[in-house]
């Protein structure tokens, strides 16, 4: 059901990949300030739902797109529509972080620039409000001019959020925003979509995280085998689904690694191993699996990318030392 007040609305939106069709008719509304979450398998139509709200779909070879999508009352799903003015309008946050190989400050002014802004003033100040608005202005403020490469996973994905709310879209899509992400982060990233519905922002997040989806969204549509089975306000389909299985279709766990049963995982054991000036030697043995775990920006991935040199086409970063074990293993061809 619509209602005259509603910013974005879809009318039997289907999408088809050569004969293969991956959504049935598909109806939804969304409303300027809520938060709309895409639940269901994988598999099921959510991320080609979403894609298809700012026409990311008309990129795809041989897909097509069917049905209305109307945008301030207009129908954006046709030819002649000019995507470059309706993806500024409708901004989009994918699921890994794609921060641009340029600075802090440089991803948030790019696209702006490239709509016309040109004062150095106004820029200045577009980058601070951005860069608050998704709460990583105080981590970063004093680093505008590094790589965005630098940044920790949960940062580069916050700074990611920033880059689309410089252009001020009425609509933000997010396909998973979490999935790869600490609880830390996770946090941090659902408190910038509250704060956004609060400034009269649309947000359509797909999650596989049923807990993510009962603490973020206002309403919650149910997906499974290319069709929208269920909608509703969230509270009503988590307690009163009118589906079976609507609320049981996460993948065993929450995007941000707590357990379902209460919400909290088992606190692990911990030992604190000394880390004199920065160095650490750690060891791998062939048949051992090493996990890697830590608050977001500890240095878990900047180790992981040492392991095949990744770090070394960061800007500005120097080439990591080799020590011995690693020129042994340079020695054997590793």
């Amino acid at each position: 059901m619509t209602q005259a007040d509603d910013l974005l609305v879809t009318h039997d939106v289907t999408v088809c990949y050569g004969s293969h069709q991956a959504l049935n008719p598909t109806s939804l509304a969304f409303s300027e300030g809520g938060v709309t979450a895409l639940i269901g398998p994988s598999g099921c139509g959510k991320s080609t739902f979403l894609r298809c709200i700012n026409l990311m779909n008309r990129e795809i070879p041989g897909c097509r797109v069917g049905g209305e999508i109307l945008y301030h009352g207009n129908d954006v799903n046709s030819r002649s529509q000019d995507l470059f003015q309706l993806r500024k309008s409708i901004g989009m946050v994918f699921q890994q972080p794609n921060p641009f190989h340029k600075s802090i400050r440089e991803n948030i002014v790019f696209a702006p620039r490239r709509h016309g802004v040109s004062d150095k003033d106004e820029l200045d100040a577009l980058v601070e409000d951005s860069l608050k608005a998704a709460a990583i202005w105080d981590e970063v403020k004093d680093q505008l001019d590094q790589s965005a490469f630098a940044l920790s996973g949960g940062q580069q994905q916050r700074l990611c959020i920033a880059r689309t709310l410089a252009m001020r879209p009425d609509v933000v899509l997010m396909d998973e925003p979490c999935s790869a992400l600490d609880p830390i982060s996770t946090f941090a990233i659902e408190q910038t979509i509250r704060d956004m519905a609060e400034r009269g922002i649309c947000v359509v997040i797909v999650t596989h995280n049923m807990e993510q989806a009962a603490r973020v969204s206002d309403r919650t549509a149910y997906f499974l085998l290319g069709d929208m089975v269920e909608t509703g306000p969230t509270k009503e389909l988590f307690s009163r689904p009118r589906t079976s299985g609507s609320t049981t279709t996460s993948r065993g766990g929450s995007d941000d690694g707590r357990e379902q049963d209460g919400g909290r995982a088992p606190r692990p054991v911990l030992r604190r191993l000394p880390c004199p000036e920065g160095r650490l030697a750690r060891a791998w043995r062939r048949t051992r699996v090493t996990a890697l775990i830590g608050p977001s920006g500890c240095g878990k991935s900047t180790l992981l990318r040492c392991l095949n040199r990744m770090n070394d086409r960061v800007e500005g970063m120097p080439p990591h030392g080799l020590g011995p074990a690693r020129r042994r293993g340079r020695a054997r061809g590793l």
